[in-house]
């Protein structure tokens, strides 16, 4: 089963469409039950909580950025253990930011992520 990634544009657009089509009044019975605000508020909510692990995403690099620059500035026989351990530490802030930034685009979670049970479930879905 693969997973869409979540566009949050074309839901809002299809949201304001259901809106208006629910006004006419002849139309009105075809979504009966549809809670179109409820709807919008849900975009609402999850366009927030993308530009919230963006830019979580974004500070994760920032410090990977900040920590390379530290790189060859240590000084004393200490440096070169400093200097993997910093360059060790930017690399999982990277690859940290680059695994959301999939969530992000994809709406799955990469593989190496899932635990065995999870990877069990994506397999094979209940629903």
């Amino acid at each position: 089963m693969t997973t869409q990634p979540l566009d949050l544009d074309a839901i809002e657009a299809r949201a304001a469409h259901l809106y208006e089509y629910v006004q006419q009044p002849d139309e009105a019975d075809v979504l009966a039950g549809t809670d179109v605000p409820a709807m919008a508020a849900e975009i609402r909510r999850l366009r927030a909580q993308v530009a919230t692990l963006t830019t979580l995403a974004d500070r994760w690099t920032e410090v990977a950025d900040h920590g390379d620059a530290a790189i060859g500035t240590f000084p004393g026989p200490a440096a070169a253990t400093l200097d993997a351990e910093v360059g060790e530490r930017g690399r999982t802030y990277r690859k940290a930011a680059a695994d959301v930034r999939d969530v992000l685009r994809t709406g799955q979670v990469p593989h190496d992520l899932m635990t065995d049970a999870e990877l069990d479930t994506a397999a094979h879905p209940t629903t």
